[in-house]
């Protein structure tokens, strides 16, 4: 899985997936998809390629399936925008530790 996980082909399938016309495939994307985000040991290739899509990620997903009724669902959506705002390239990340 982890190989999975920290290829970047697979992420940007995952990502064309959650915009599918279907929404059982955008549900069943968005399970394989936050497991890419929430990842606590993300390749550099993988960070970036969130962090460049950050915005347009952050506002699909808080439109993404409101109409379902489900407080996991809705919990592990916020986990995923929550998780992508907090993301910093990999080149902020070093100007900061070189600025402490």
């Amino acid at each position: 899985m982890m190989n999975y996980v920290s290829d970047r082909e697979n992420l940007k399938i995952l990502m064309n997936l959650l915009r599918s016309k279907k929404a059982r495939i955008q549900i069943e994307a968005f399970h394989v998809f936050k497991v890419f985000v929430v990842n606590p040991r993300k390749p550099g290739e993988i960070i970036l390629i969130l962090f460049n899509n950050k915005s347009k990620l952050v506002a699909y997903l808080r439109n993404f399936h409101n109409d379902k009724c489900d407080c996991q669902f809705e919990e592990e959506k916020a986990l995923v925008i929550d998780t992508l705002l907090g993301l910093q390239s990999n080149h902020t990340t070093r100007q900061t530790a070189g600025a402490a």
